[in-house]
């Protein structure tokens, strides 16, 4: 008799493992990056932050209105969206000079920041030797934009890899 009960607590332990292992998957595909497809039809079933409740402001790129005088009052770029790991929050910037006819004089960049006691902090930053190729004659938009992994790995464009452990 104790052999069947192993044998079911076996078969039991099996299940319960599979069905753990089943929703962490299922869990990890909850959101996909990069708004699921090209024509950004990414959705979830949660409610966000009611879009007229600033918290804070941050400027990332002082170069849109060089940008839009020479693009005839348009913002033709594409920013990358604050990746948010926790209590830390990356969001890319960028200086130097807008040029349409090289984007290489863009600097790219990541600054880190958290909530500390109610305040938006900048914890750190990062400056990419990373150079936008091209010009506004062969796209537009160009973005640098960073990636995380679930080991506190982040990777940017250039020679950077950090560890935040």
């Amino acid at each position: 008799m104790a052999k069947g009960l192993g044998a079911k607590y076996q078969r039991t332990l099996c299940v319960v493992v599979f069905s753990v292992v089943s929703l962490t998957v299922a869990q990890a595909q909850f959101w996909p990056q990069w708004a699921l497809n090209p024509q950004h039809t990414g959705q979830v079933v949660v409610s966000g932050q009611p879009l007229n409740n600033i918290l804070t402001s941050v400027v990332y790129d002082p170069l849109v209105p060089a940008e839009m005088a020479a693009n005839a009052n348009s913002l033709l770029a594409h920013y990358q969206v604050p990746l948010i790991d926790g209590p830390k929050i990356f969001m890319e910037f960028k200086s130097g000079t807008y040029n349409k006819n090289r984007y290489s004089t863009e600097t790219w960049g990541e600054n880190g920041f958290q909530w500390v006691n109610g305040q938006f902090l900048q914890i750190w930053s990062f400056t990419s030797d990373w150079e936008a190729p091209g010009s506004q004659a062969d796209f537009w938009g160009n973005q640098c934009s960073m990636a995380s992994w679930p080991t506190d790995t982040y990777m940017f464009p250039a020679r950077l890899e950090l560890s935040l452990s």
